[in-house]
């Protein structure tokens, strides 16, 4: 297992953080999200945006974090959780496609690249497959 952390690793964890980002805000501003993804807002759908939100929050800094880590032991956990939580989301979001307009195939999209990117630096860093890019 390489002890340092990799410029893949690290350009993966900076791609992650401003996608996050990003999605972090719109759930923060759950009228403005609702109405991306054409759900009708209520103050329902505003309490799960801000607690989705609250998540992504998590998520944004744990990348964060990860960007300024300097061994690999220190991102080893956060990979391993933006894998668990991304594979969740593309779940959850493949079983509810009905429920949003064609910008979820957006989201969807960005997930499934994430998580190959996710994949792809997990498995350099544990010294698994071939190192792509130092």
């Amino acid at each position: 297992m390489a002890d340092e952390i990799l410029k893949f690793t690290k350009l993966t964890l900076a791609i992650n953080f401003a996608i996050a980002l990003i999605y972090t805000i719109l759930y923060w501003l759950p009228e403005t999200n609702a109405a991306l993804y054409g759900v009708t807002y209520t103050e329902v759908v505003g309490a799960l945006n801000w607690l989705i939100g609250s998540c992504m929050t998590g998520l944004t800094l744990g990348s964060l974090f990860g960007i300024f880590a300097k061994e690999w032991k220190e991102v080893r956990i956060v990979l391993i959780i933006l894998i668990a939580v991304n594979i969740a989301f593309l779940i959850t979001l493949t079983l509810t496609l009905s429920v949003f307009n064609e910008l979820v195939y957006v989201a969807i999209v960005a997930i499934i690249i994430l998580l190959v990117l996710y994949c792809l630096s997990f498995l350099q860093q544990e010294d698994t497959i071939k190192i792509l890019w130092k």
